[in-house]
């Protein structure tokens, strides 16, 4: 029997070498490509914390308005209401956008539903000018299943609003 030329191990060794590469190679891929989807995940949940928060803010606004005088708490109700209505308009223009996790859009649904159905939030917004809150004017109007499209969004923007 001979012995292996230092050809043939050099050779080996570089082929050992080459596939232990490779395979650095796709972990690598495989690491970035589950930290993107994290860093996605992580941008939908703060876009969304960020949103509750002005949600929030906007119902202590409206608990305030009922502690205030007669006319200072219609006012600042009134005010509370029409930033309630931006508010959901654009978390409508979110989702068309594809920037919400299905979650939170399904519970964001159900919150503007209900809360379009109270008193005072569909007649500001019935009352708005007829560009306005298009989204919200076609949920209260449709099915369960609502999602705002795009071309609204478009609409708007072209609007400048």
């Amino acid at each position: 029997m001979s012995e292996p030329l230092w050809t043939d191990v050099l050779s080996a060794w570089s082929s050992l070498a080459s596939a232990l590469i490779g395979l650095a190679a796709l972990a690598a891929v495989i690491v970035v490509g589950v930290q993107i989807r994290l860093q996605r995940t992580q941008l939908h949940r703060d876009l969304e914390n960020m949103y509750v928060a002005r949600y929030w803010a906007i119902m202590d606004q409206l608990a305030e308005s009922e502690l205030l005088s007669p006319d200072e708490g219609l006012k600042r109700r009134t005010i509370a209401i029409r930033s309630y209505l931006r508010l959901s308009e654009d978390e409508c223009d979110l989702r068309a956008a594809n920037r919400v996790t299905d979650d939170t859009w399904w519970e964001w649904l159900a919150g503007m539903r209900t809360q379009l159905a109270e008193p005072g939030f569909r007649e500001a917004m019935e009352s708005a000018p007829a560009d306005q809150f298009l989204n919200l004017r076609k949920l209260v109007t449709s099915d369960l299943d609502f999602e705002p499209s795009q071309s609204s969004v478009r609409q708007r923007r072209r609007v400048g609003l």
